[in-house]
């Protein structure tokens, strides 16, 4: 029998063992073992389609290259991480469908409630840190990137999806209204003012930021008015987001309808 692709499959698909196979092929079972690495006959690996996605800037490379900011993680072997919890599944499976990736996202119910997507892929790694300053342990080093100002909205959007969060809560029991919060996180306190300096001048909102918590957390925060003006300049006619941040805005900023919540 002719030693080809075809073949071999066809021998494979019958459950025989790969020694049964060579036996049939009459060849030794380490020839053909050398056969299916050498023409990749074995298990294909998951692939990335379009590994161009952040060589340019527009809506979805910016706002992809914020939530990476907030949320992933990369490191100097080329490996690209982001974990989130597992409610959140179909927002990476959004990443893995632009990516035009065959990756499996990965899931643990059963004790942290998180699913992940890995890929390991030089080229997006260097653009990553080229374009938008994404770097390995980036965390405290975080930097603005400079971005054409039409598509900064993209990714202050992506960033507040990975790391922002909406607050509504009532002060006391006779409040009336319930007041509203919006807030950022980072590591990086370079990132933490230049965000600061660059909504305050471009938008006008005051705020402030401030170290959250622990050492090397900053956050900064916006209350009612600013908050439904930040809210509206990252969501408002998108086609990209967190599914659940954006029903937030759209029940607060578009039909005015207020409850306490946090996401």
């Amino acid at each position: 029998m002719e030693i080809n692709y075809t073949n071999y499959l066809e021998l494979k698909n019958t459950g025989i063992t790969r020694a049964q196979i060579a036996e049939r092929f009459g060849i030794p079972d380490w020839k053909l073992k050398k056969l299916i690495a050498t023409n990749r006959w074995g298990k294909i690996p998951p692939i990335i389609g379009n590994e161009t996605l952040f060589d340019d800037y527009d809506e979805y490379s910016c706002y992809w290259a914020g939530f990476l900011a907030a949320d992933g993680c990369v490191d100097s072997k080329n490996r690209i991480r982001v974990m989130l919890k597992y409610d959140d599944i179909t927002h990476l499976e959004k990443f893995r469908d632009i990516l035009e990736s065959t990756h499996t996202i990965s899931s643990n119910t059963d004790k942290y409630n998180r699913c992940s997507l890995e890929f390991t892929n030089p080229y997006i790694r260097e653009i990553l840190e080229l374009n938008y300053n994404i770097i390995p342990n980036k965390t405290d080093k975080l930097q603005l990137p400079s971005i054409p100002l039409k598509y900064m909205r993209h990714y202050i959007r992506g960033y507040f999806d990975g790391d922002g969060s909406i607050c509504e809560s009532y002060s006391n029991k006779n409040s009336v209204t319930a007041s509203l919060y919006a807030t950022f996180c980072s590591g990086s306190l370079e990132f933490s003012k230049a965000l600061f300096k660059y909504l305050q001048e471009y938008l006008g909102l005051g705020g402030h930021y401030q170290e959250f918590n622990t050492a090397n957390k900053w956050q900064l925060k916006y209350n009612t008015n600013d908050a439904k003006i930040l809210l509206k300049y990252m969501y408002e006619n998108s086609n990209v987001y967190l599914d659940r941040k954006y029903a937030l805005y759209h029940r607060i900023v578009v039909c005015d309808i207020r409850e306490e919540i946090k996401v």
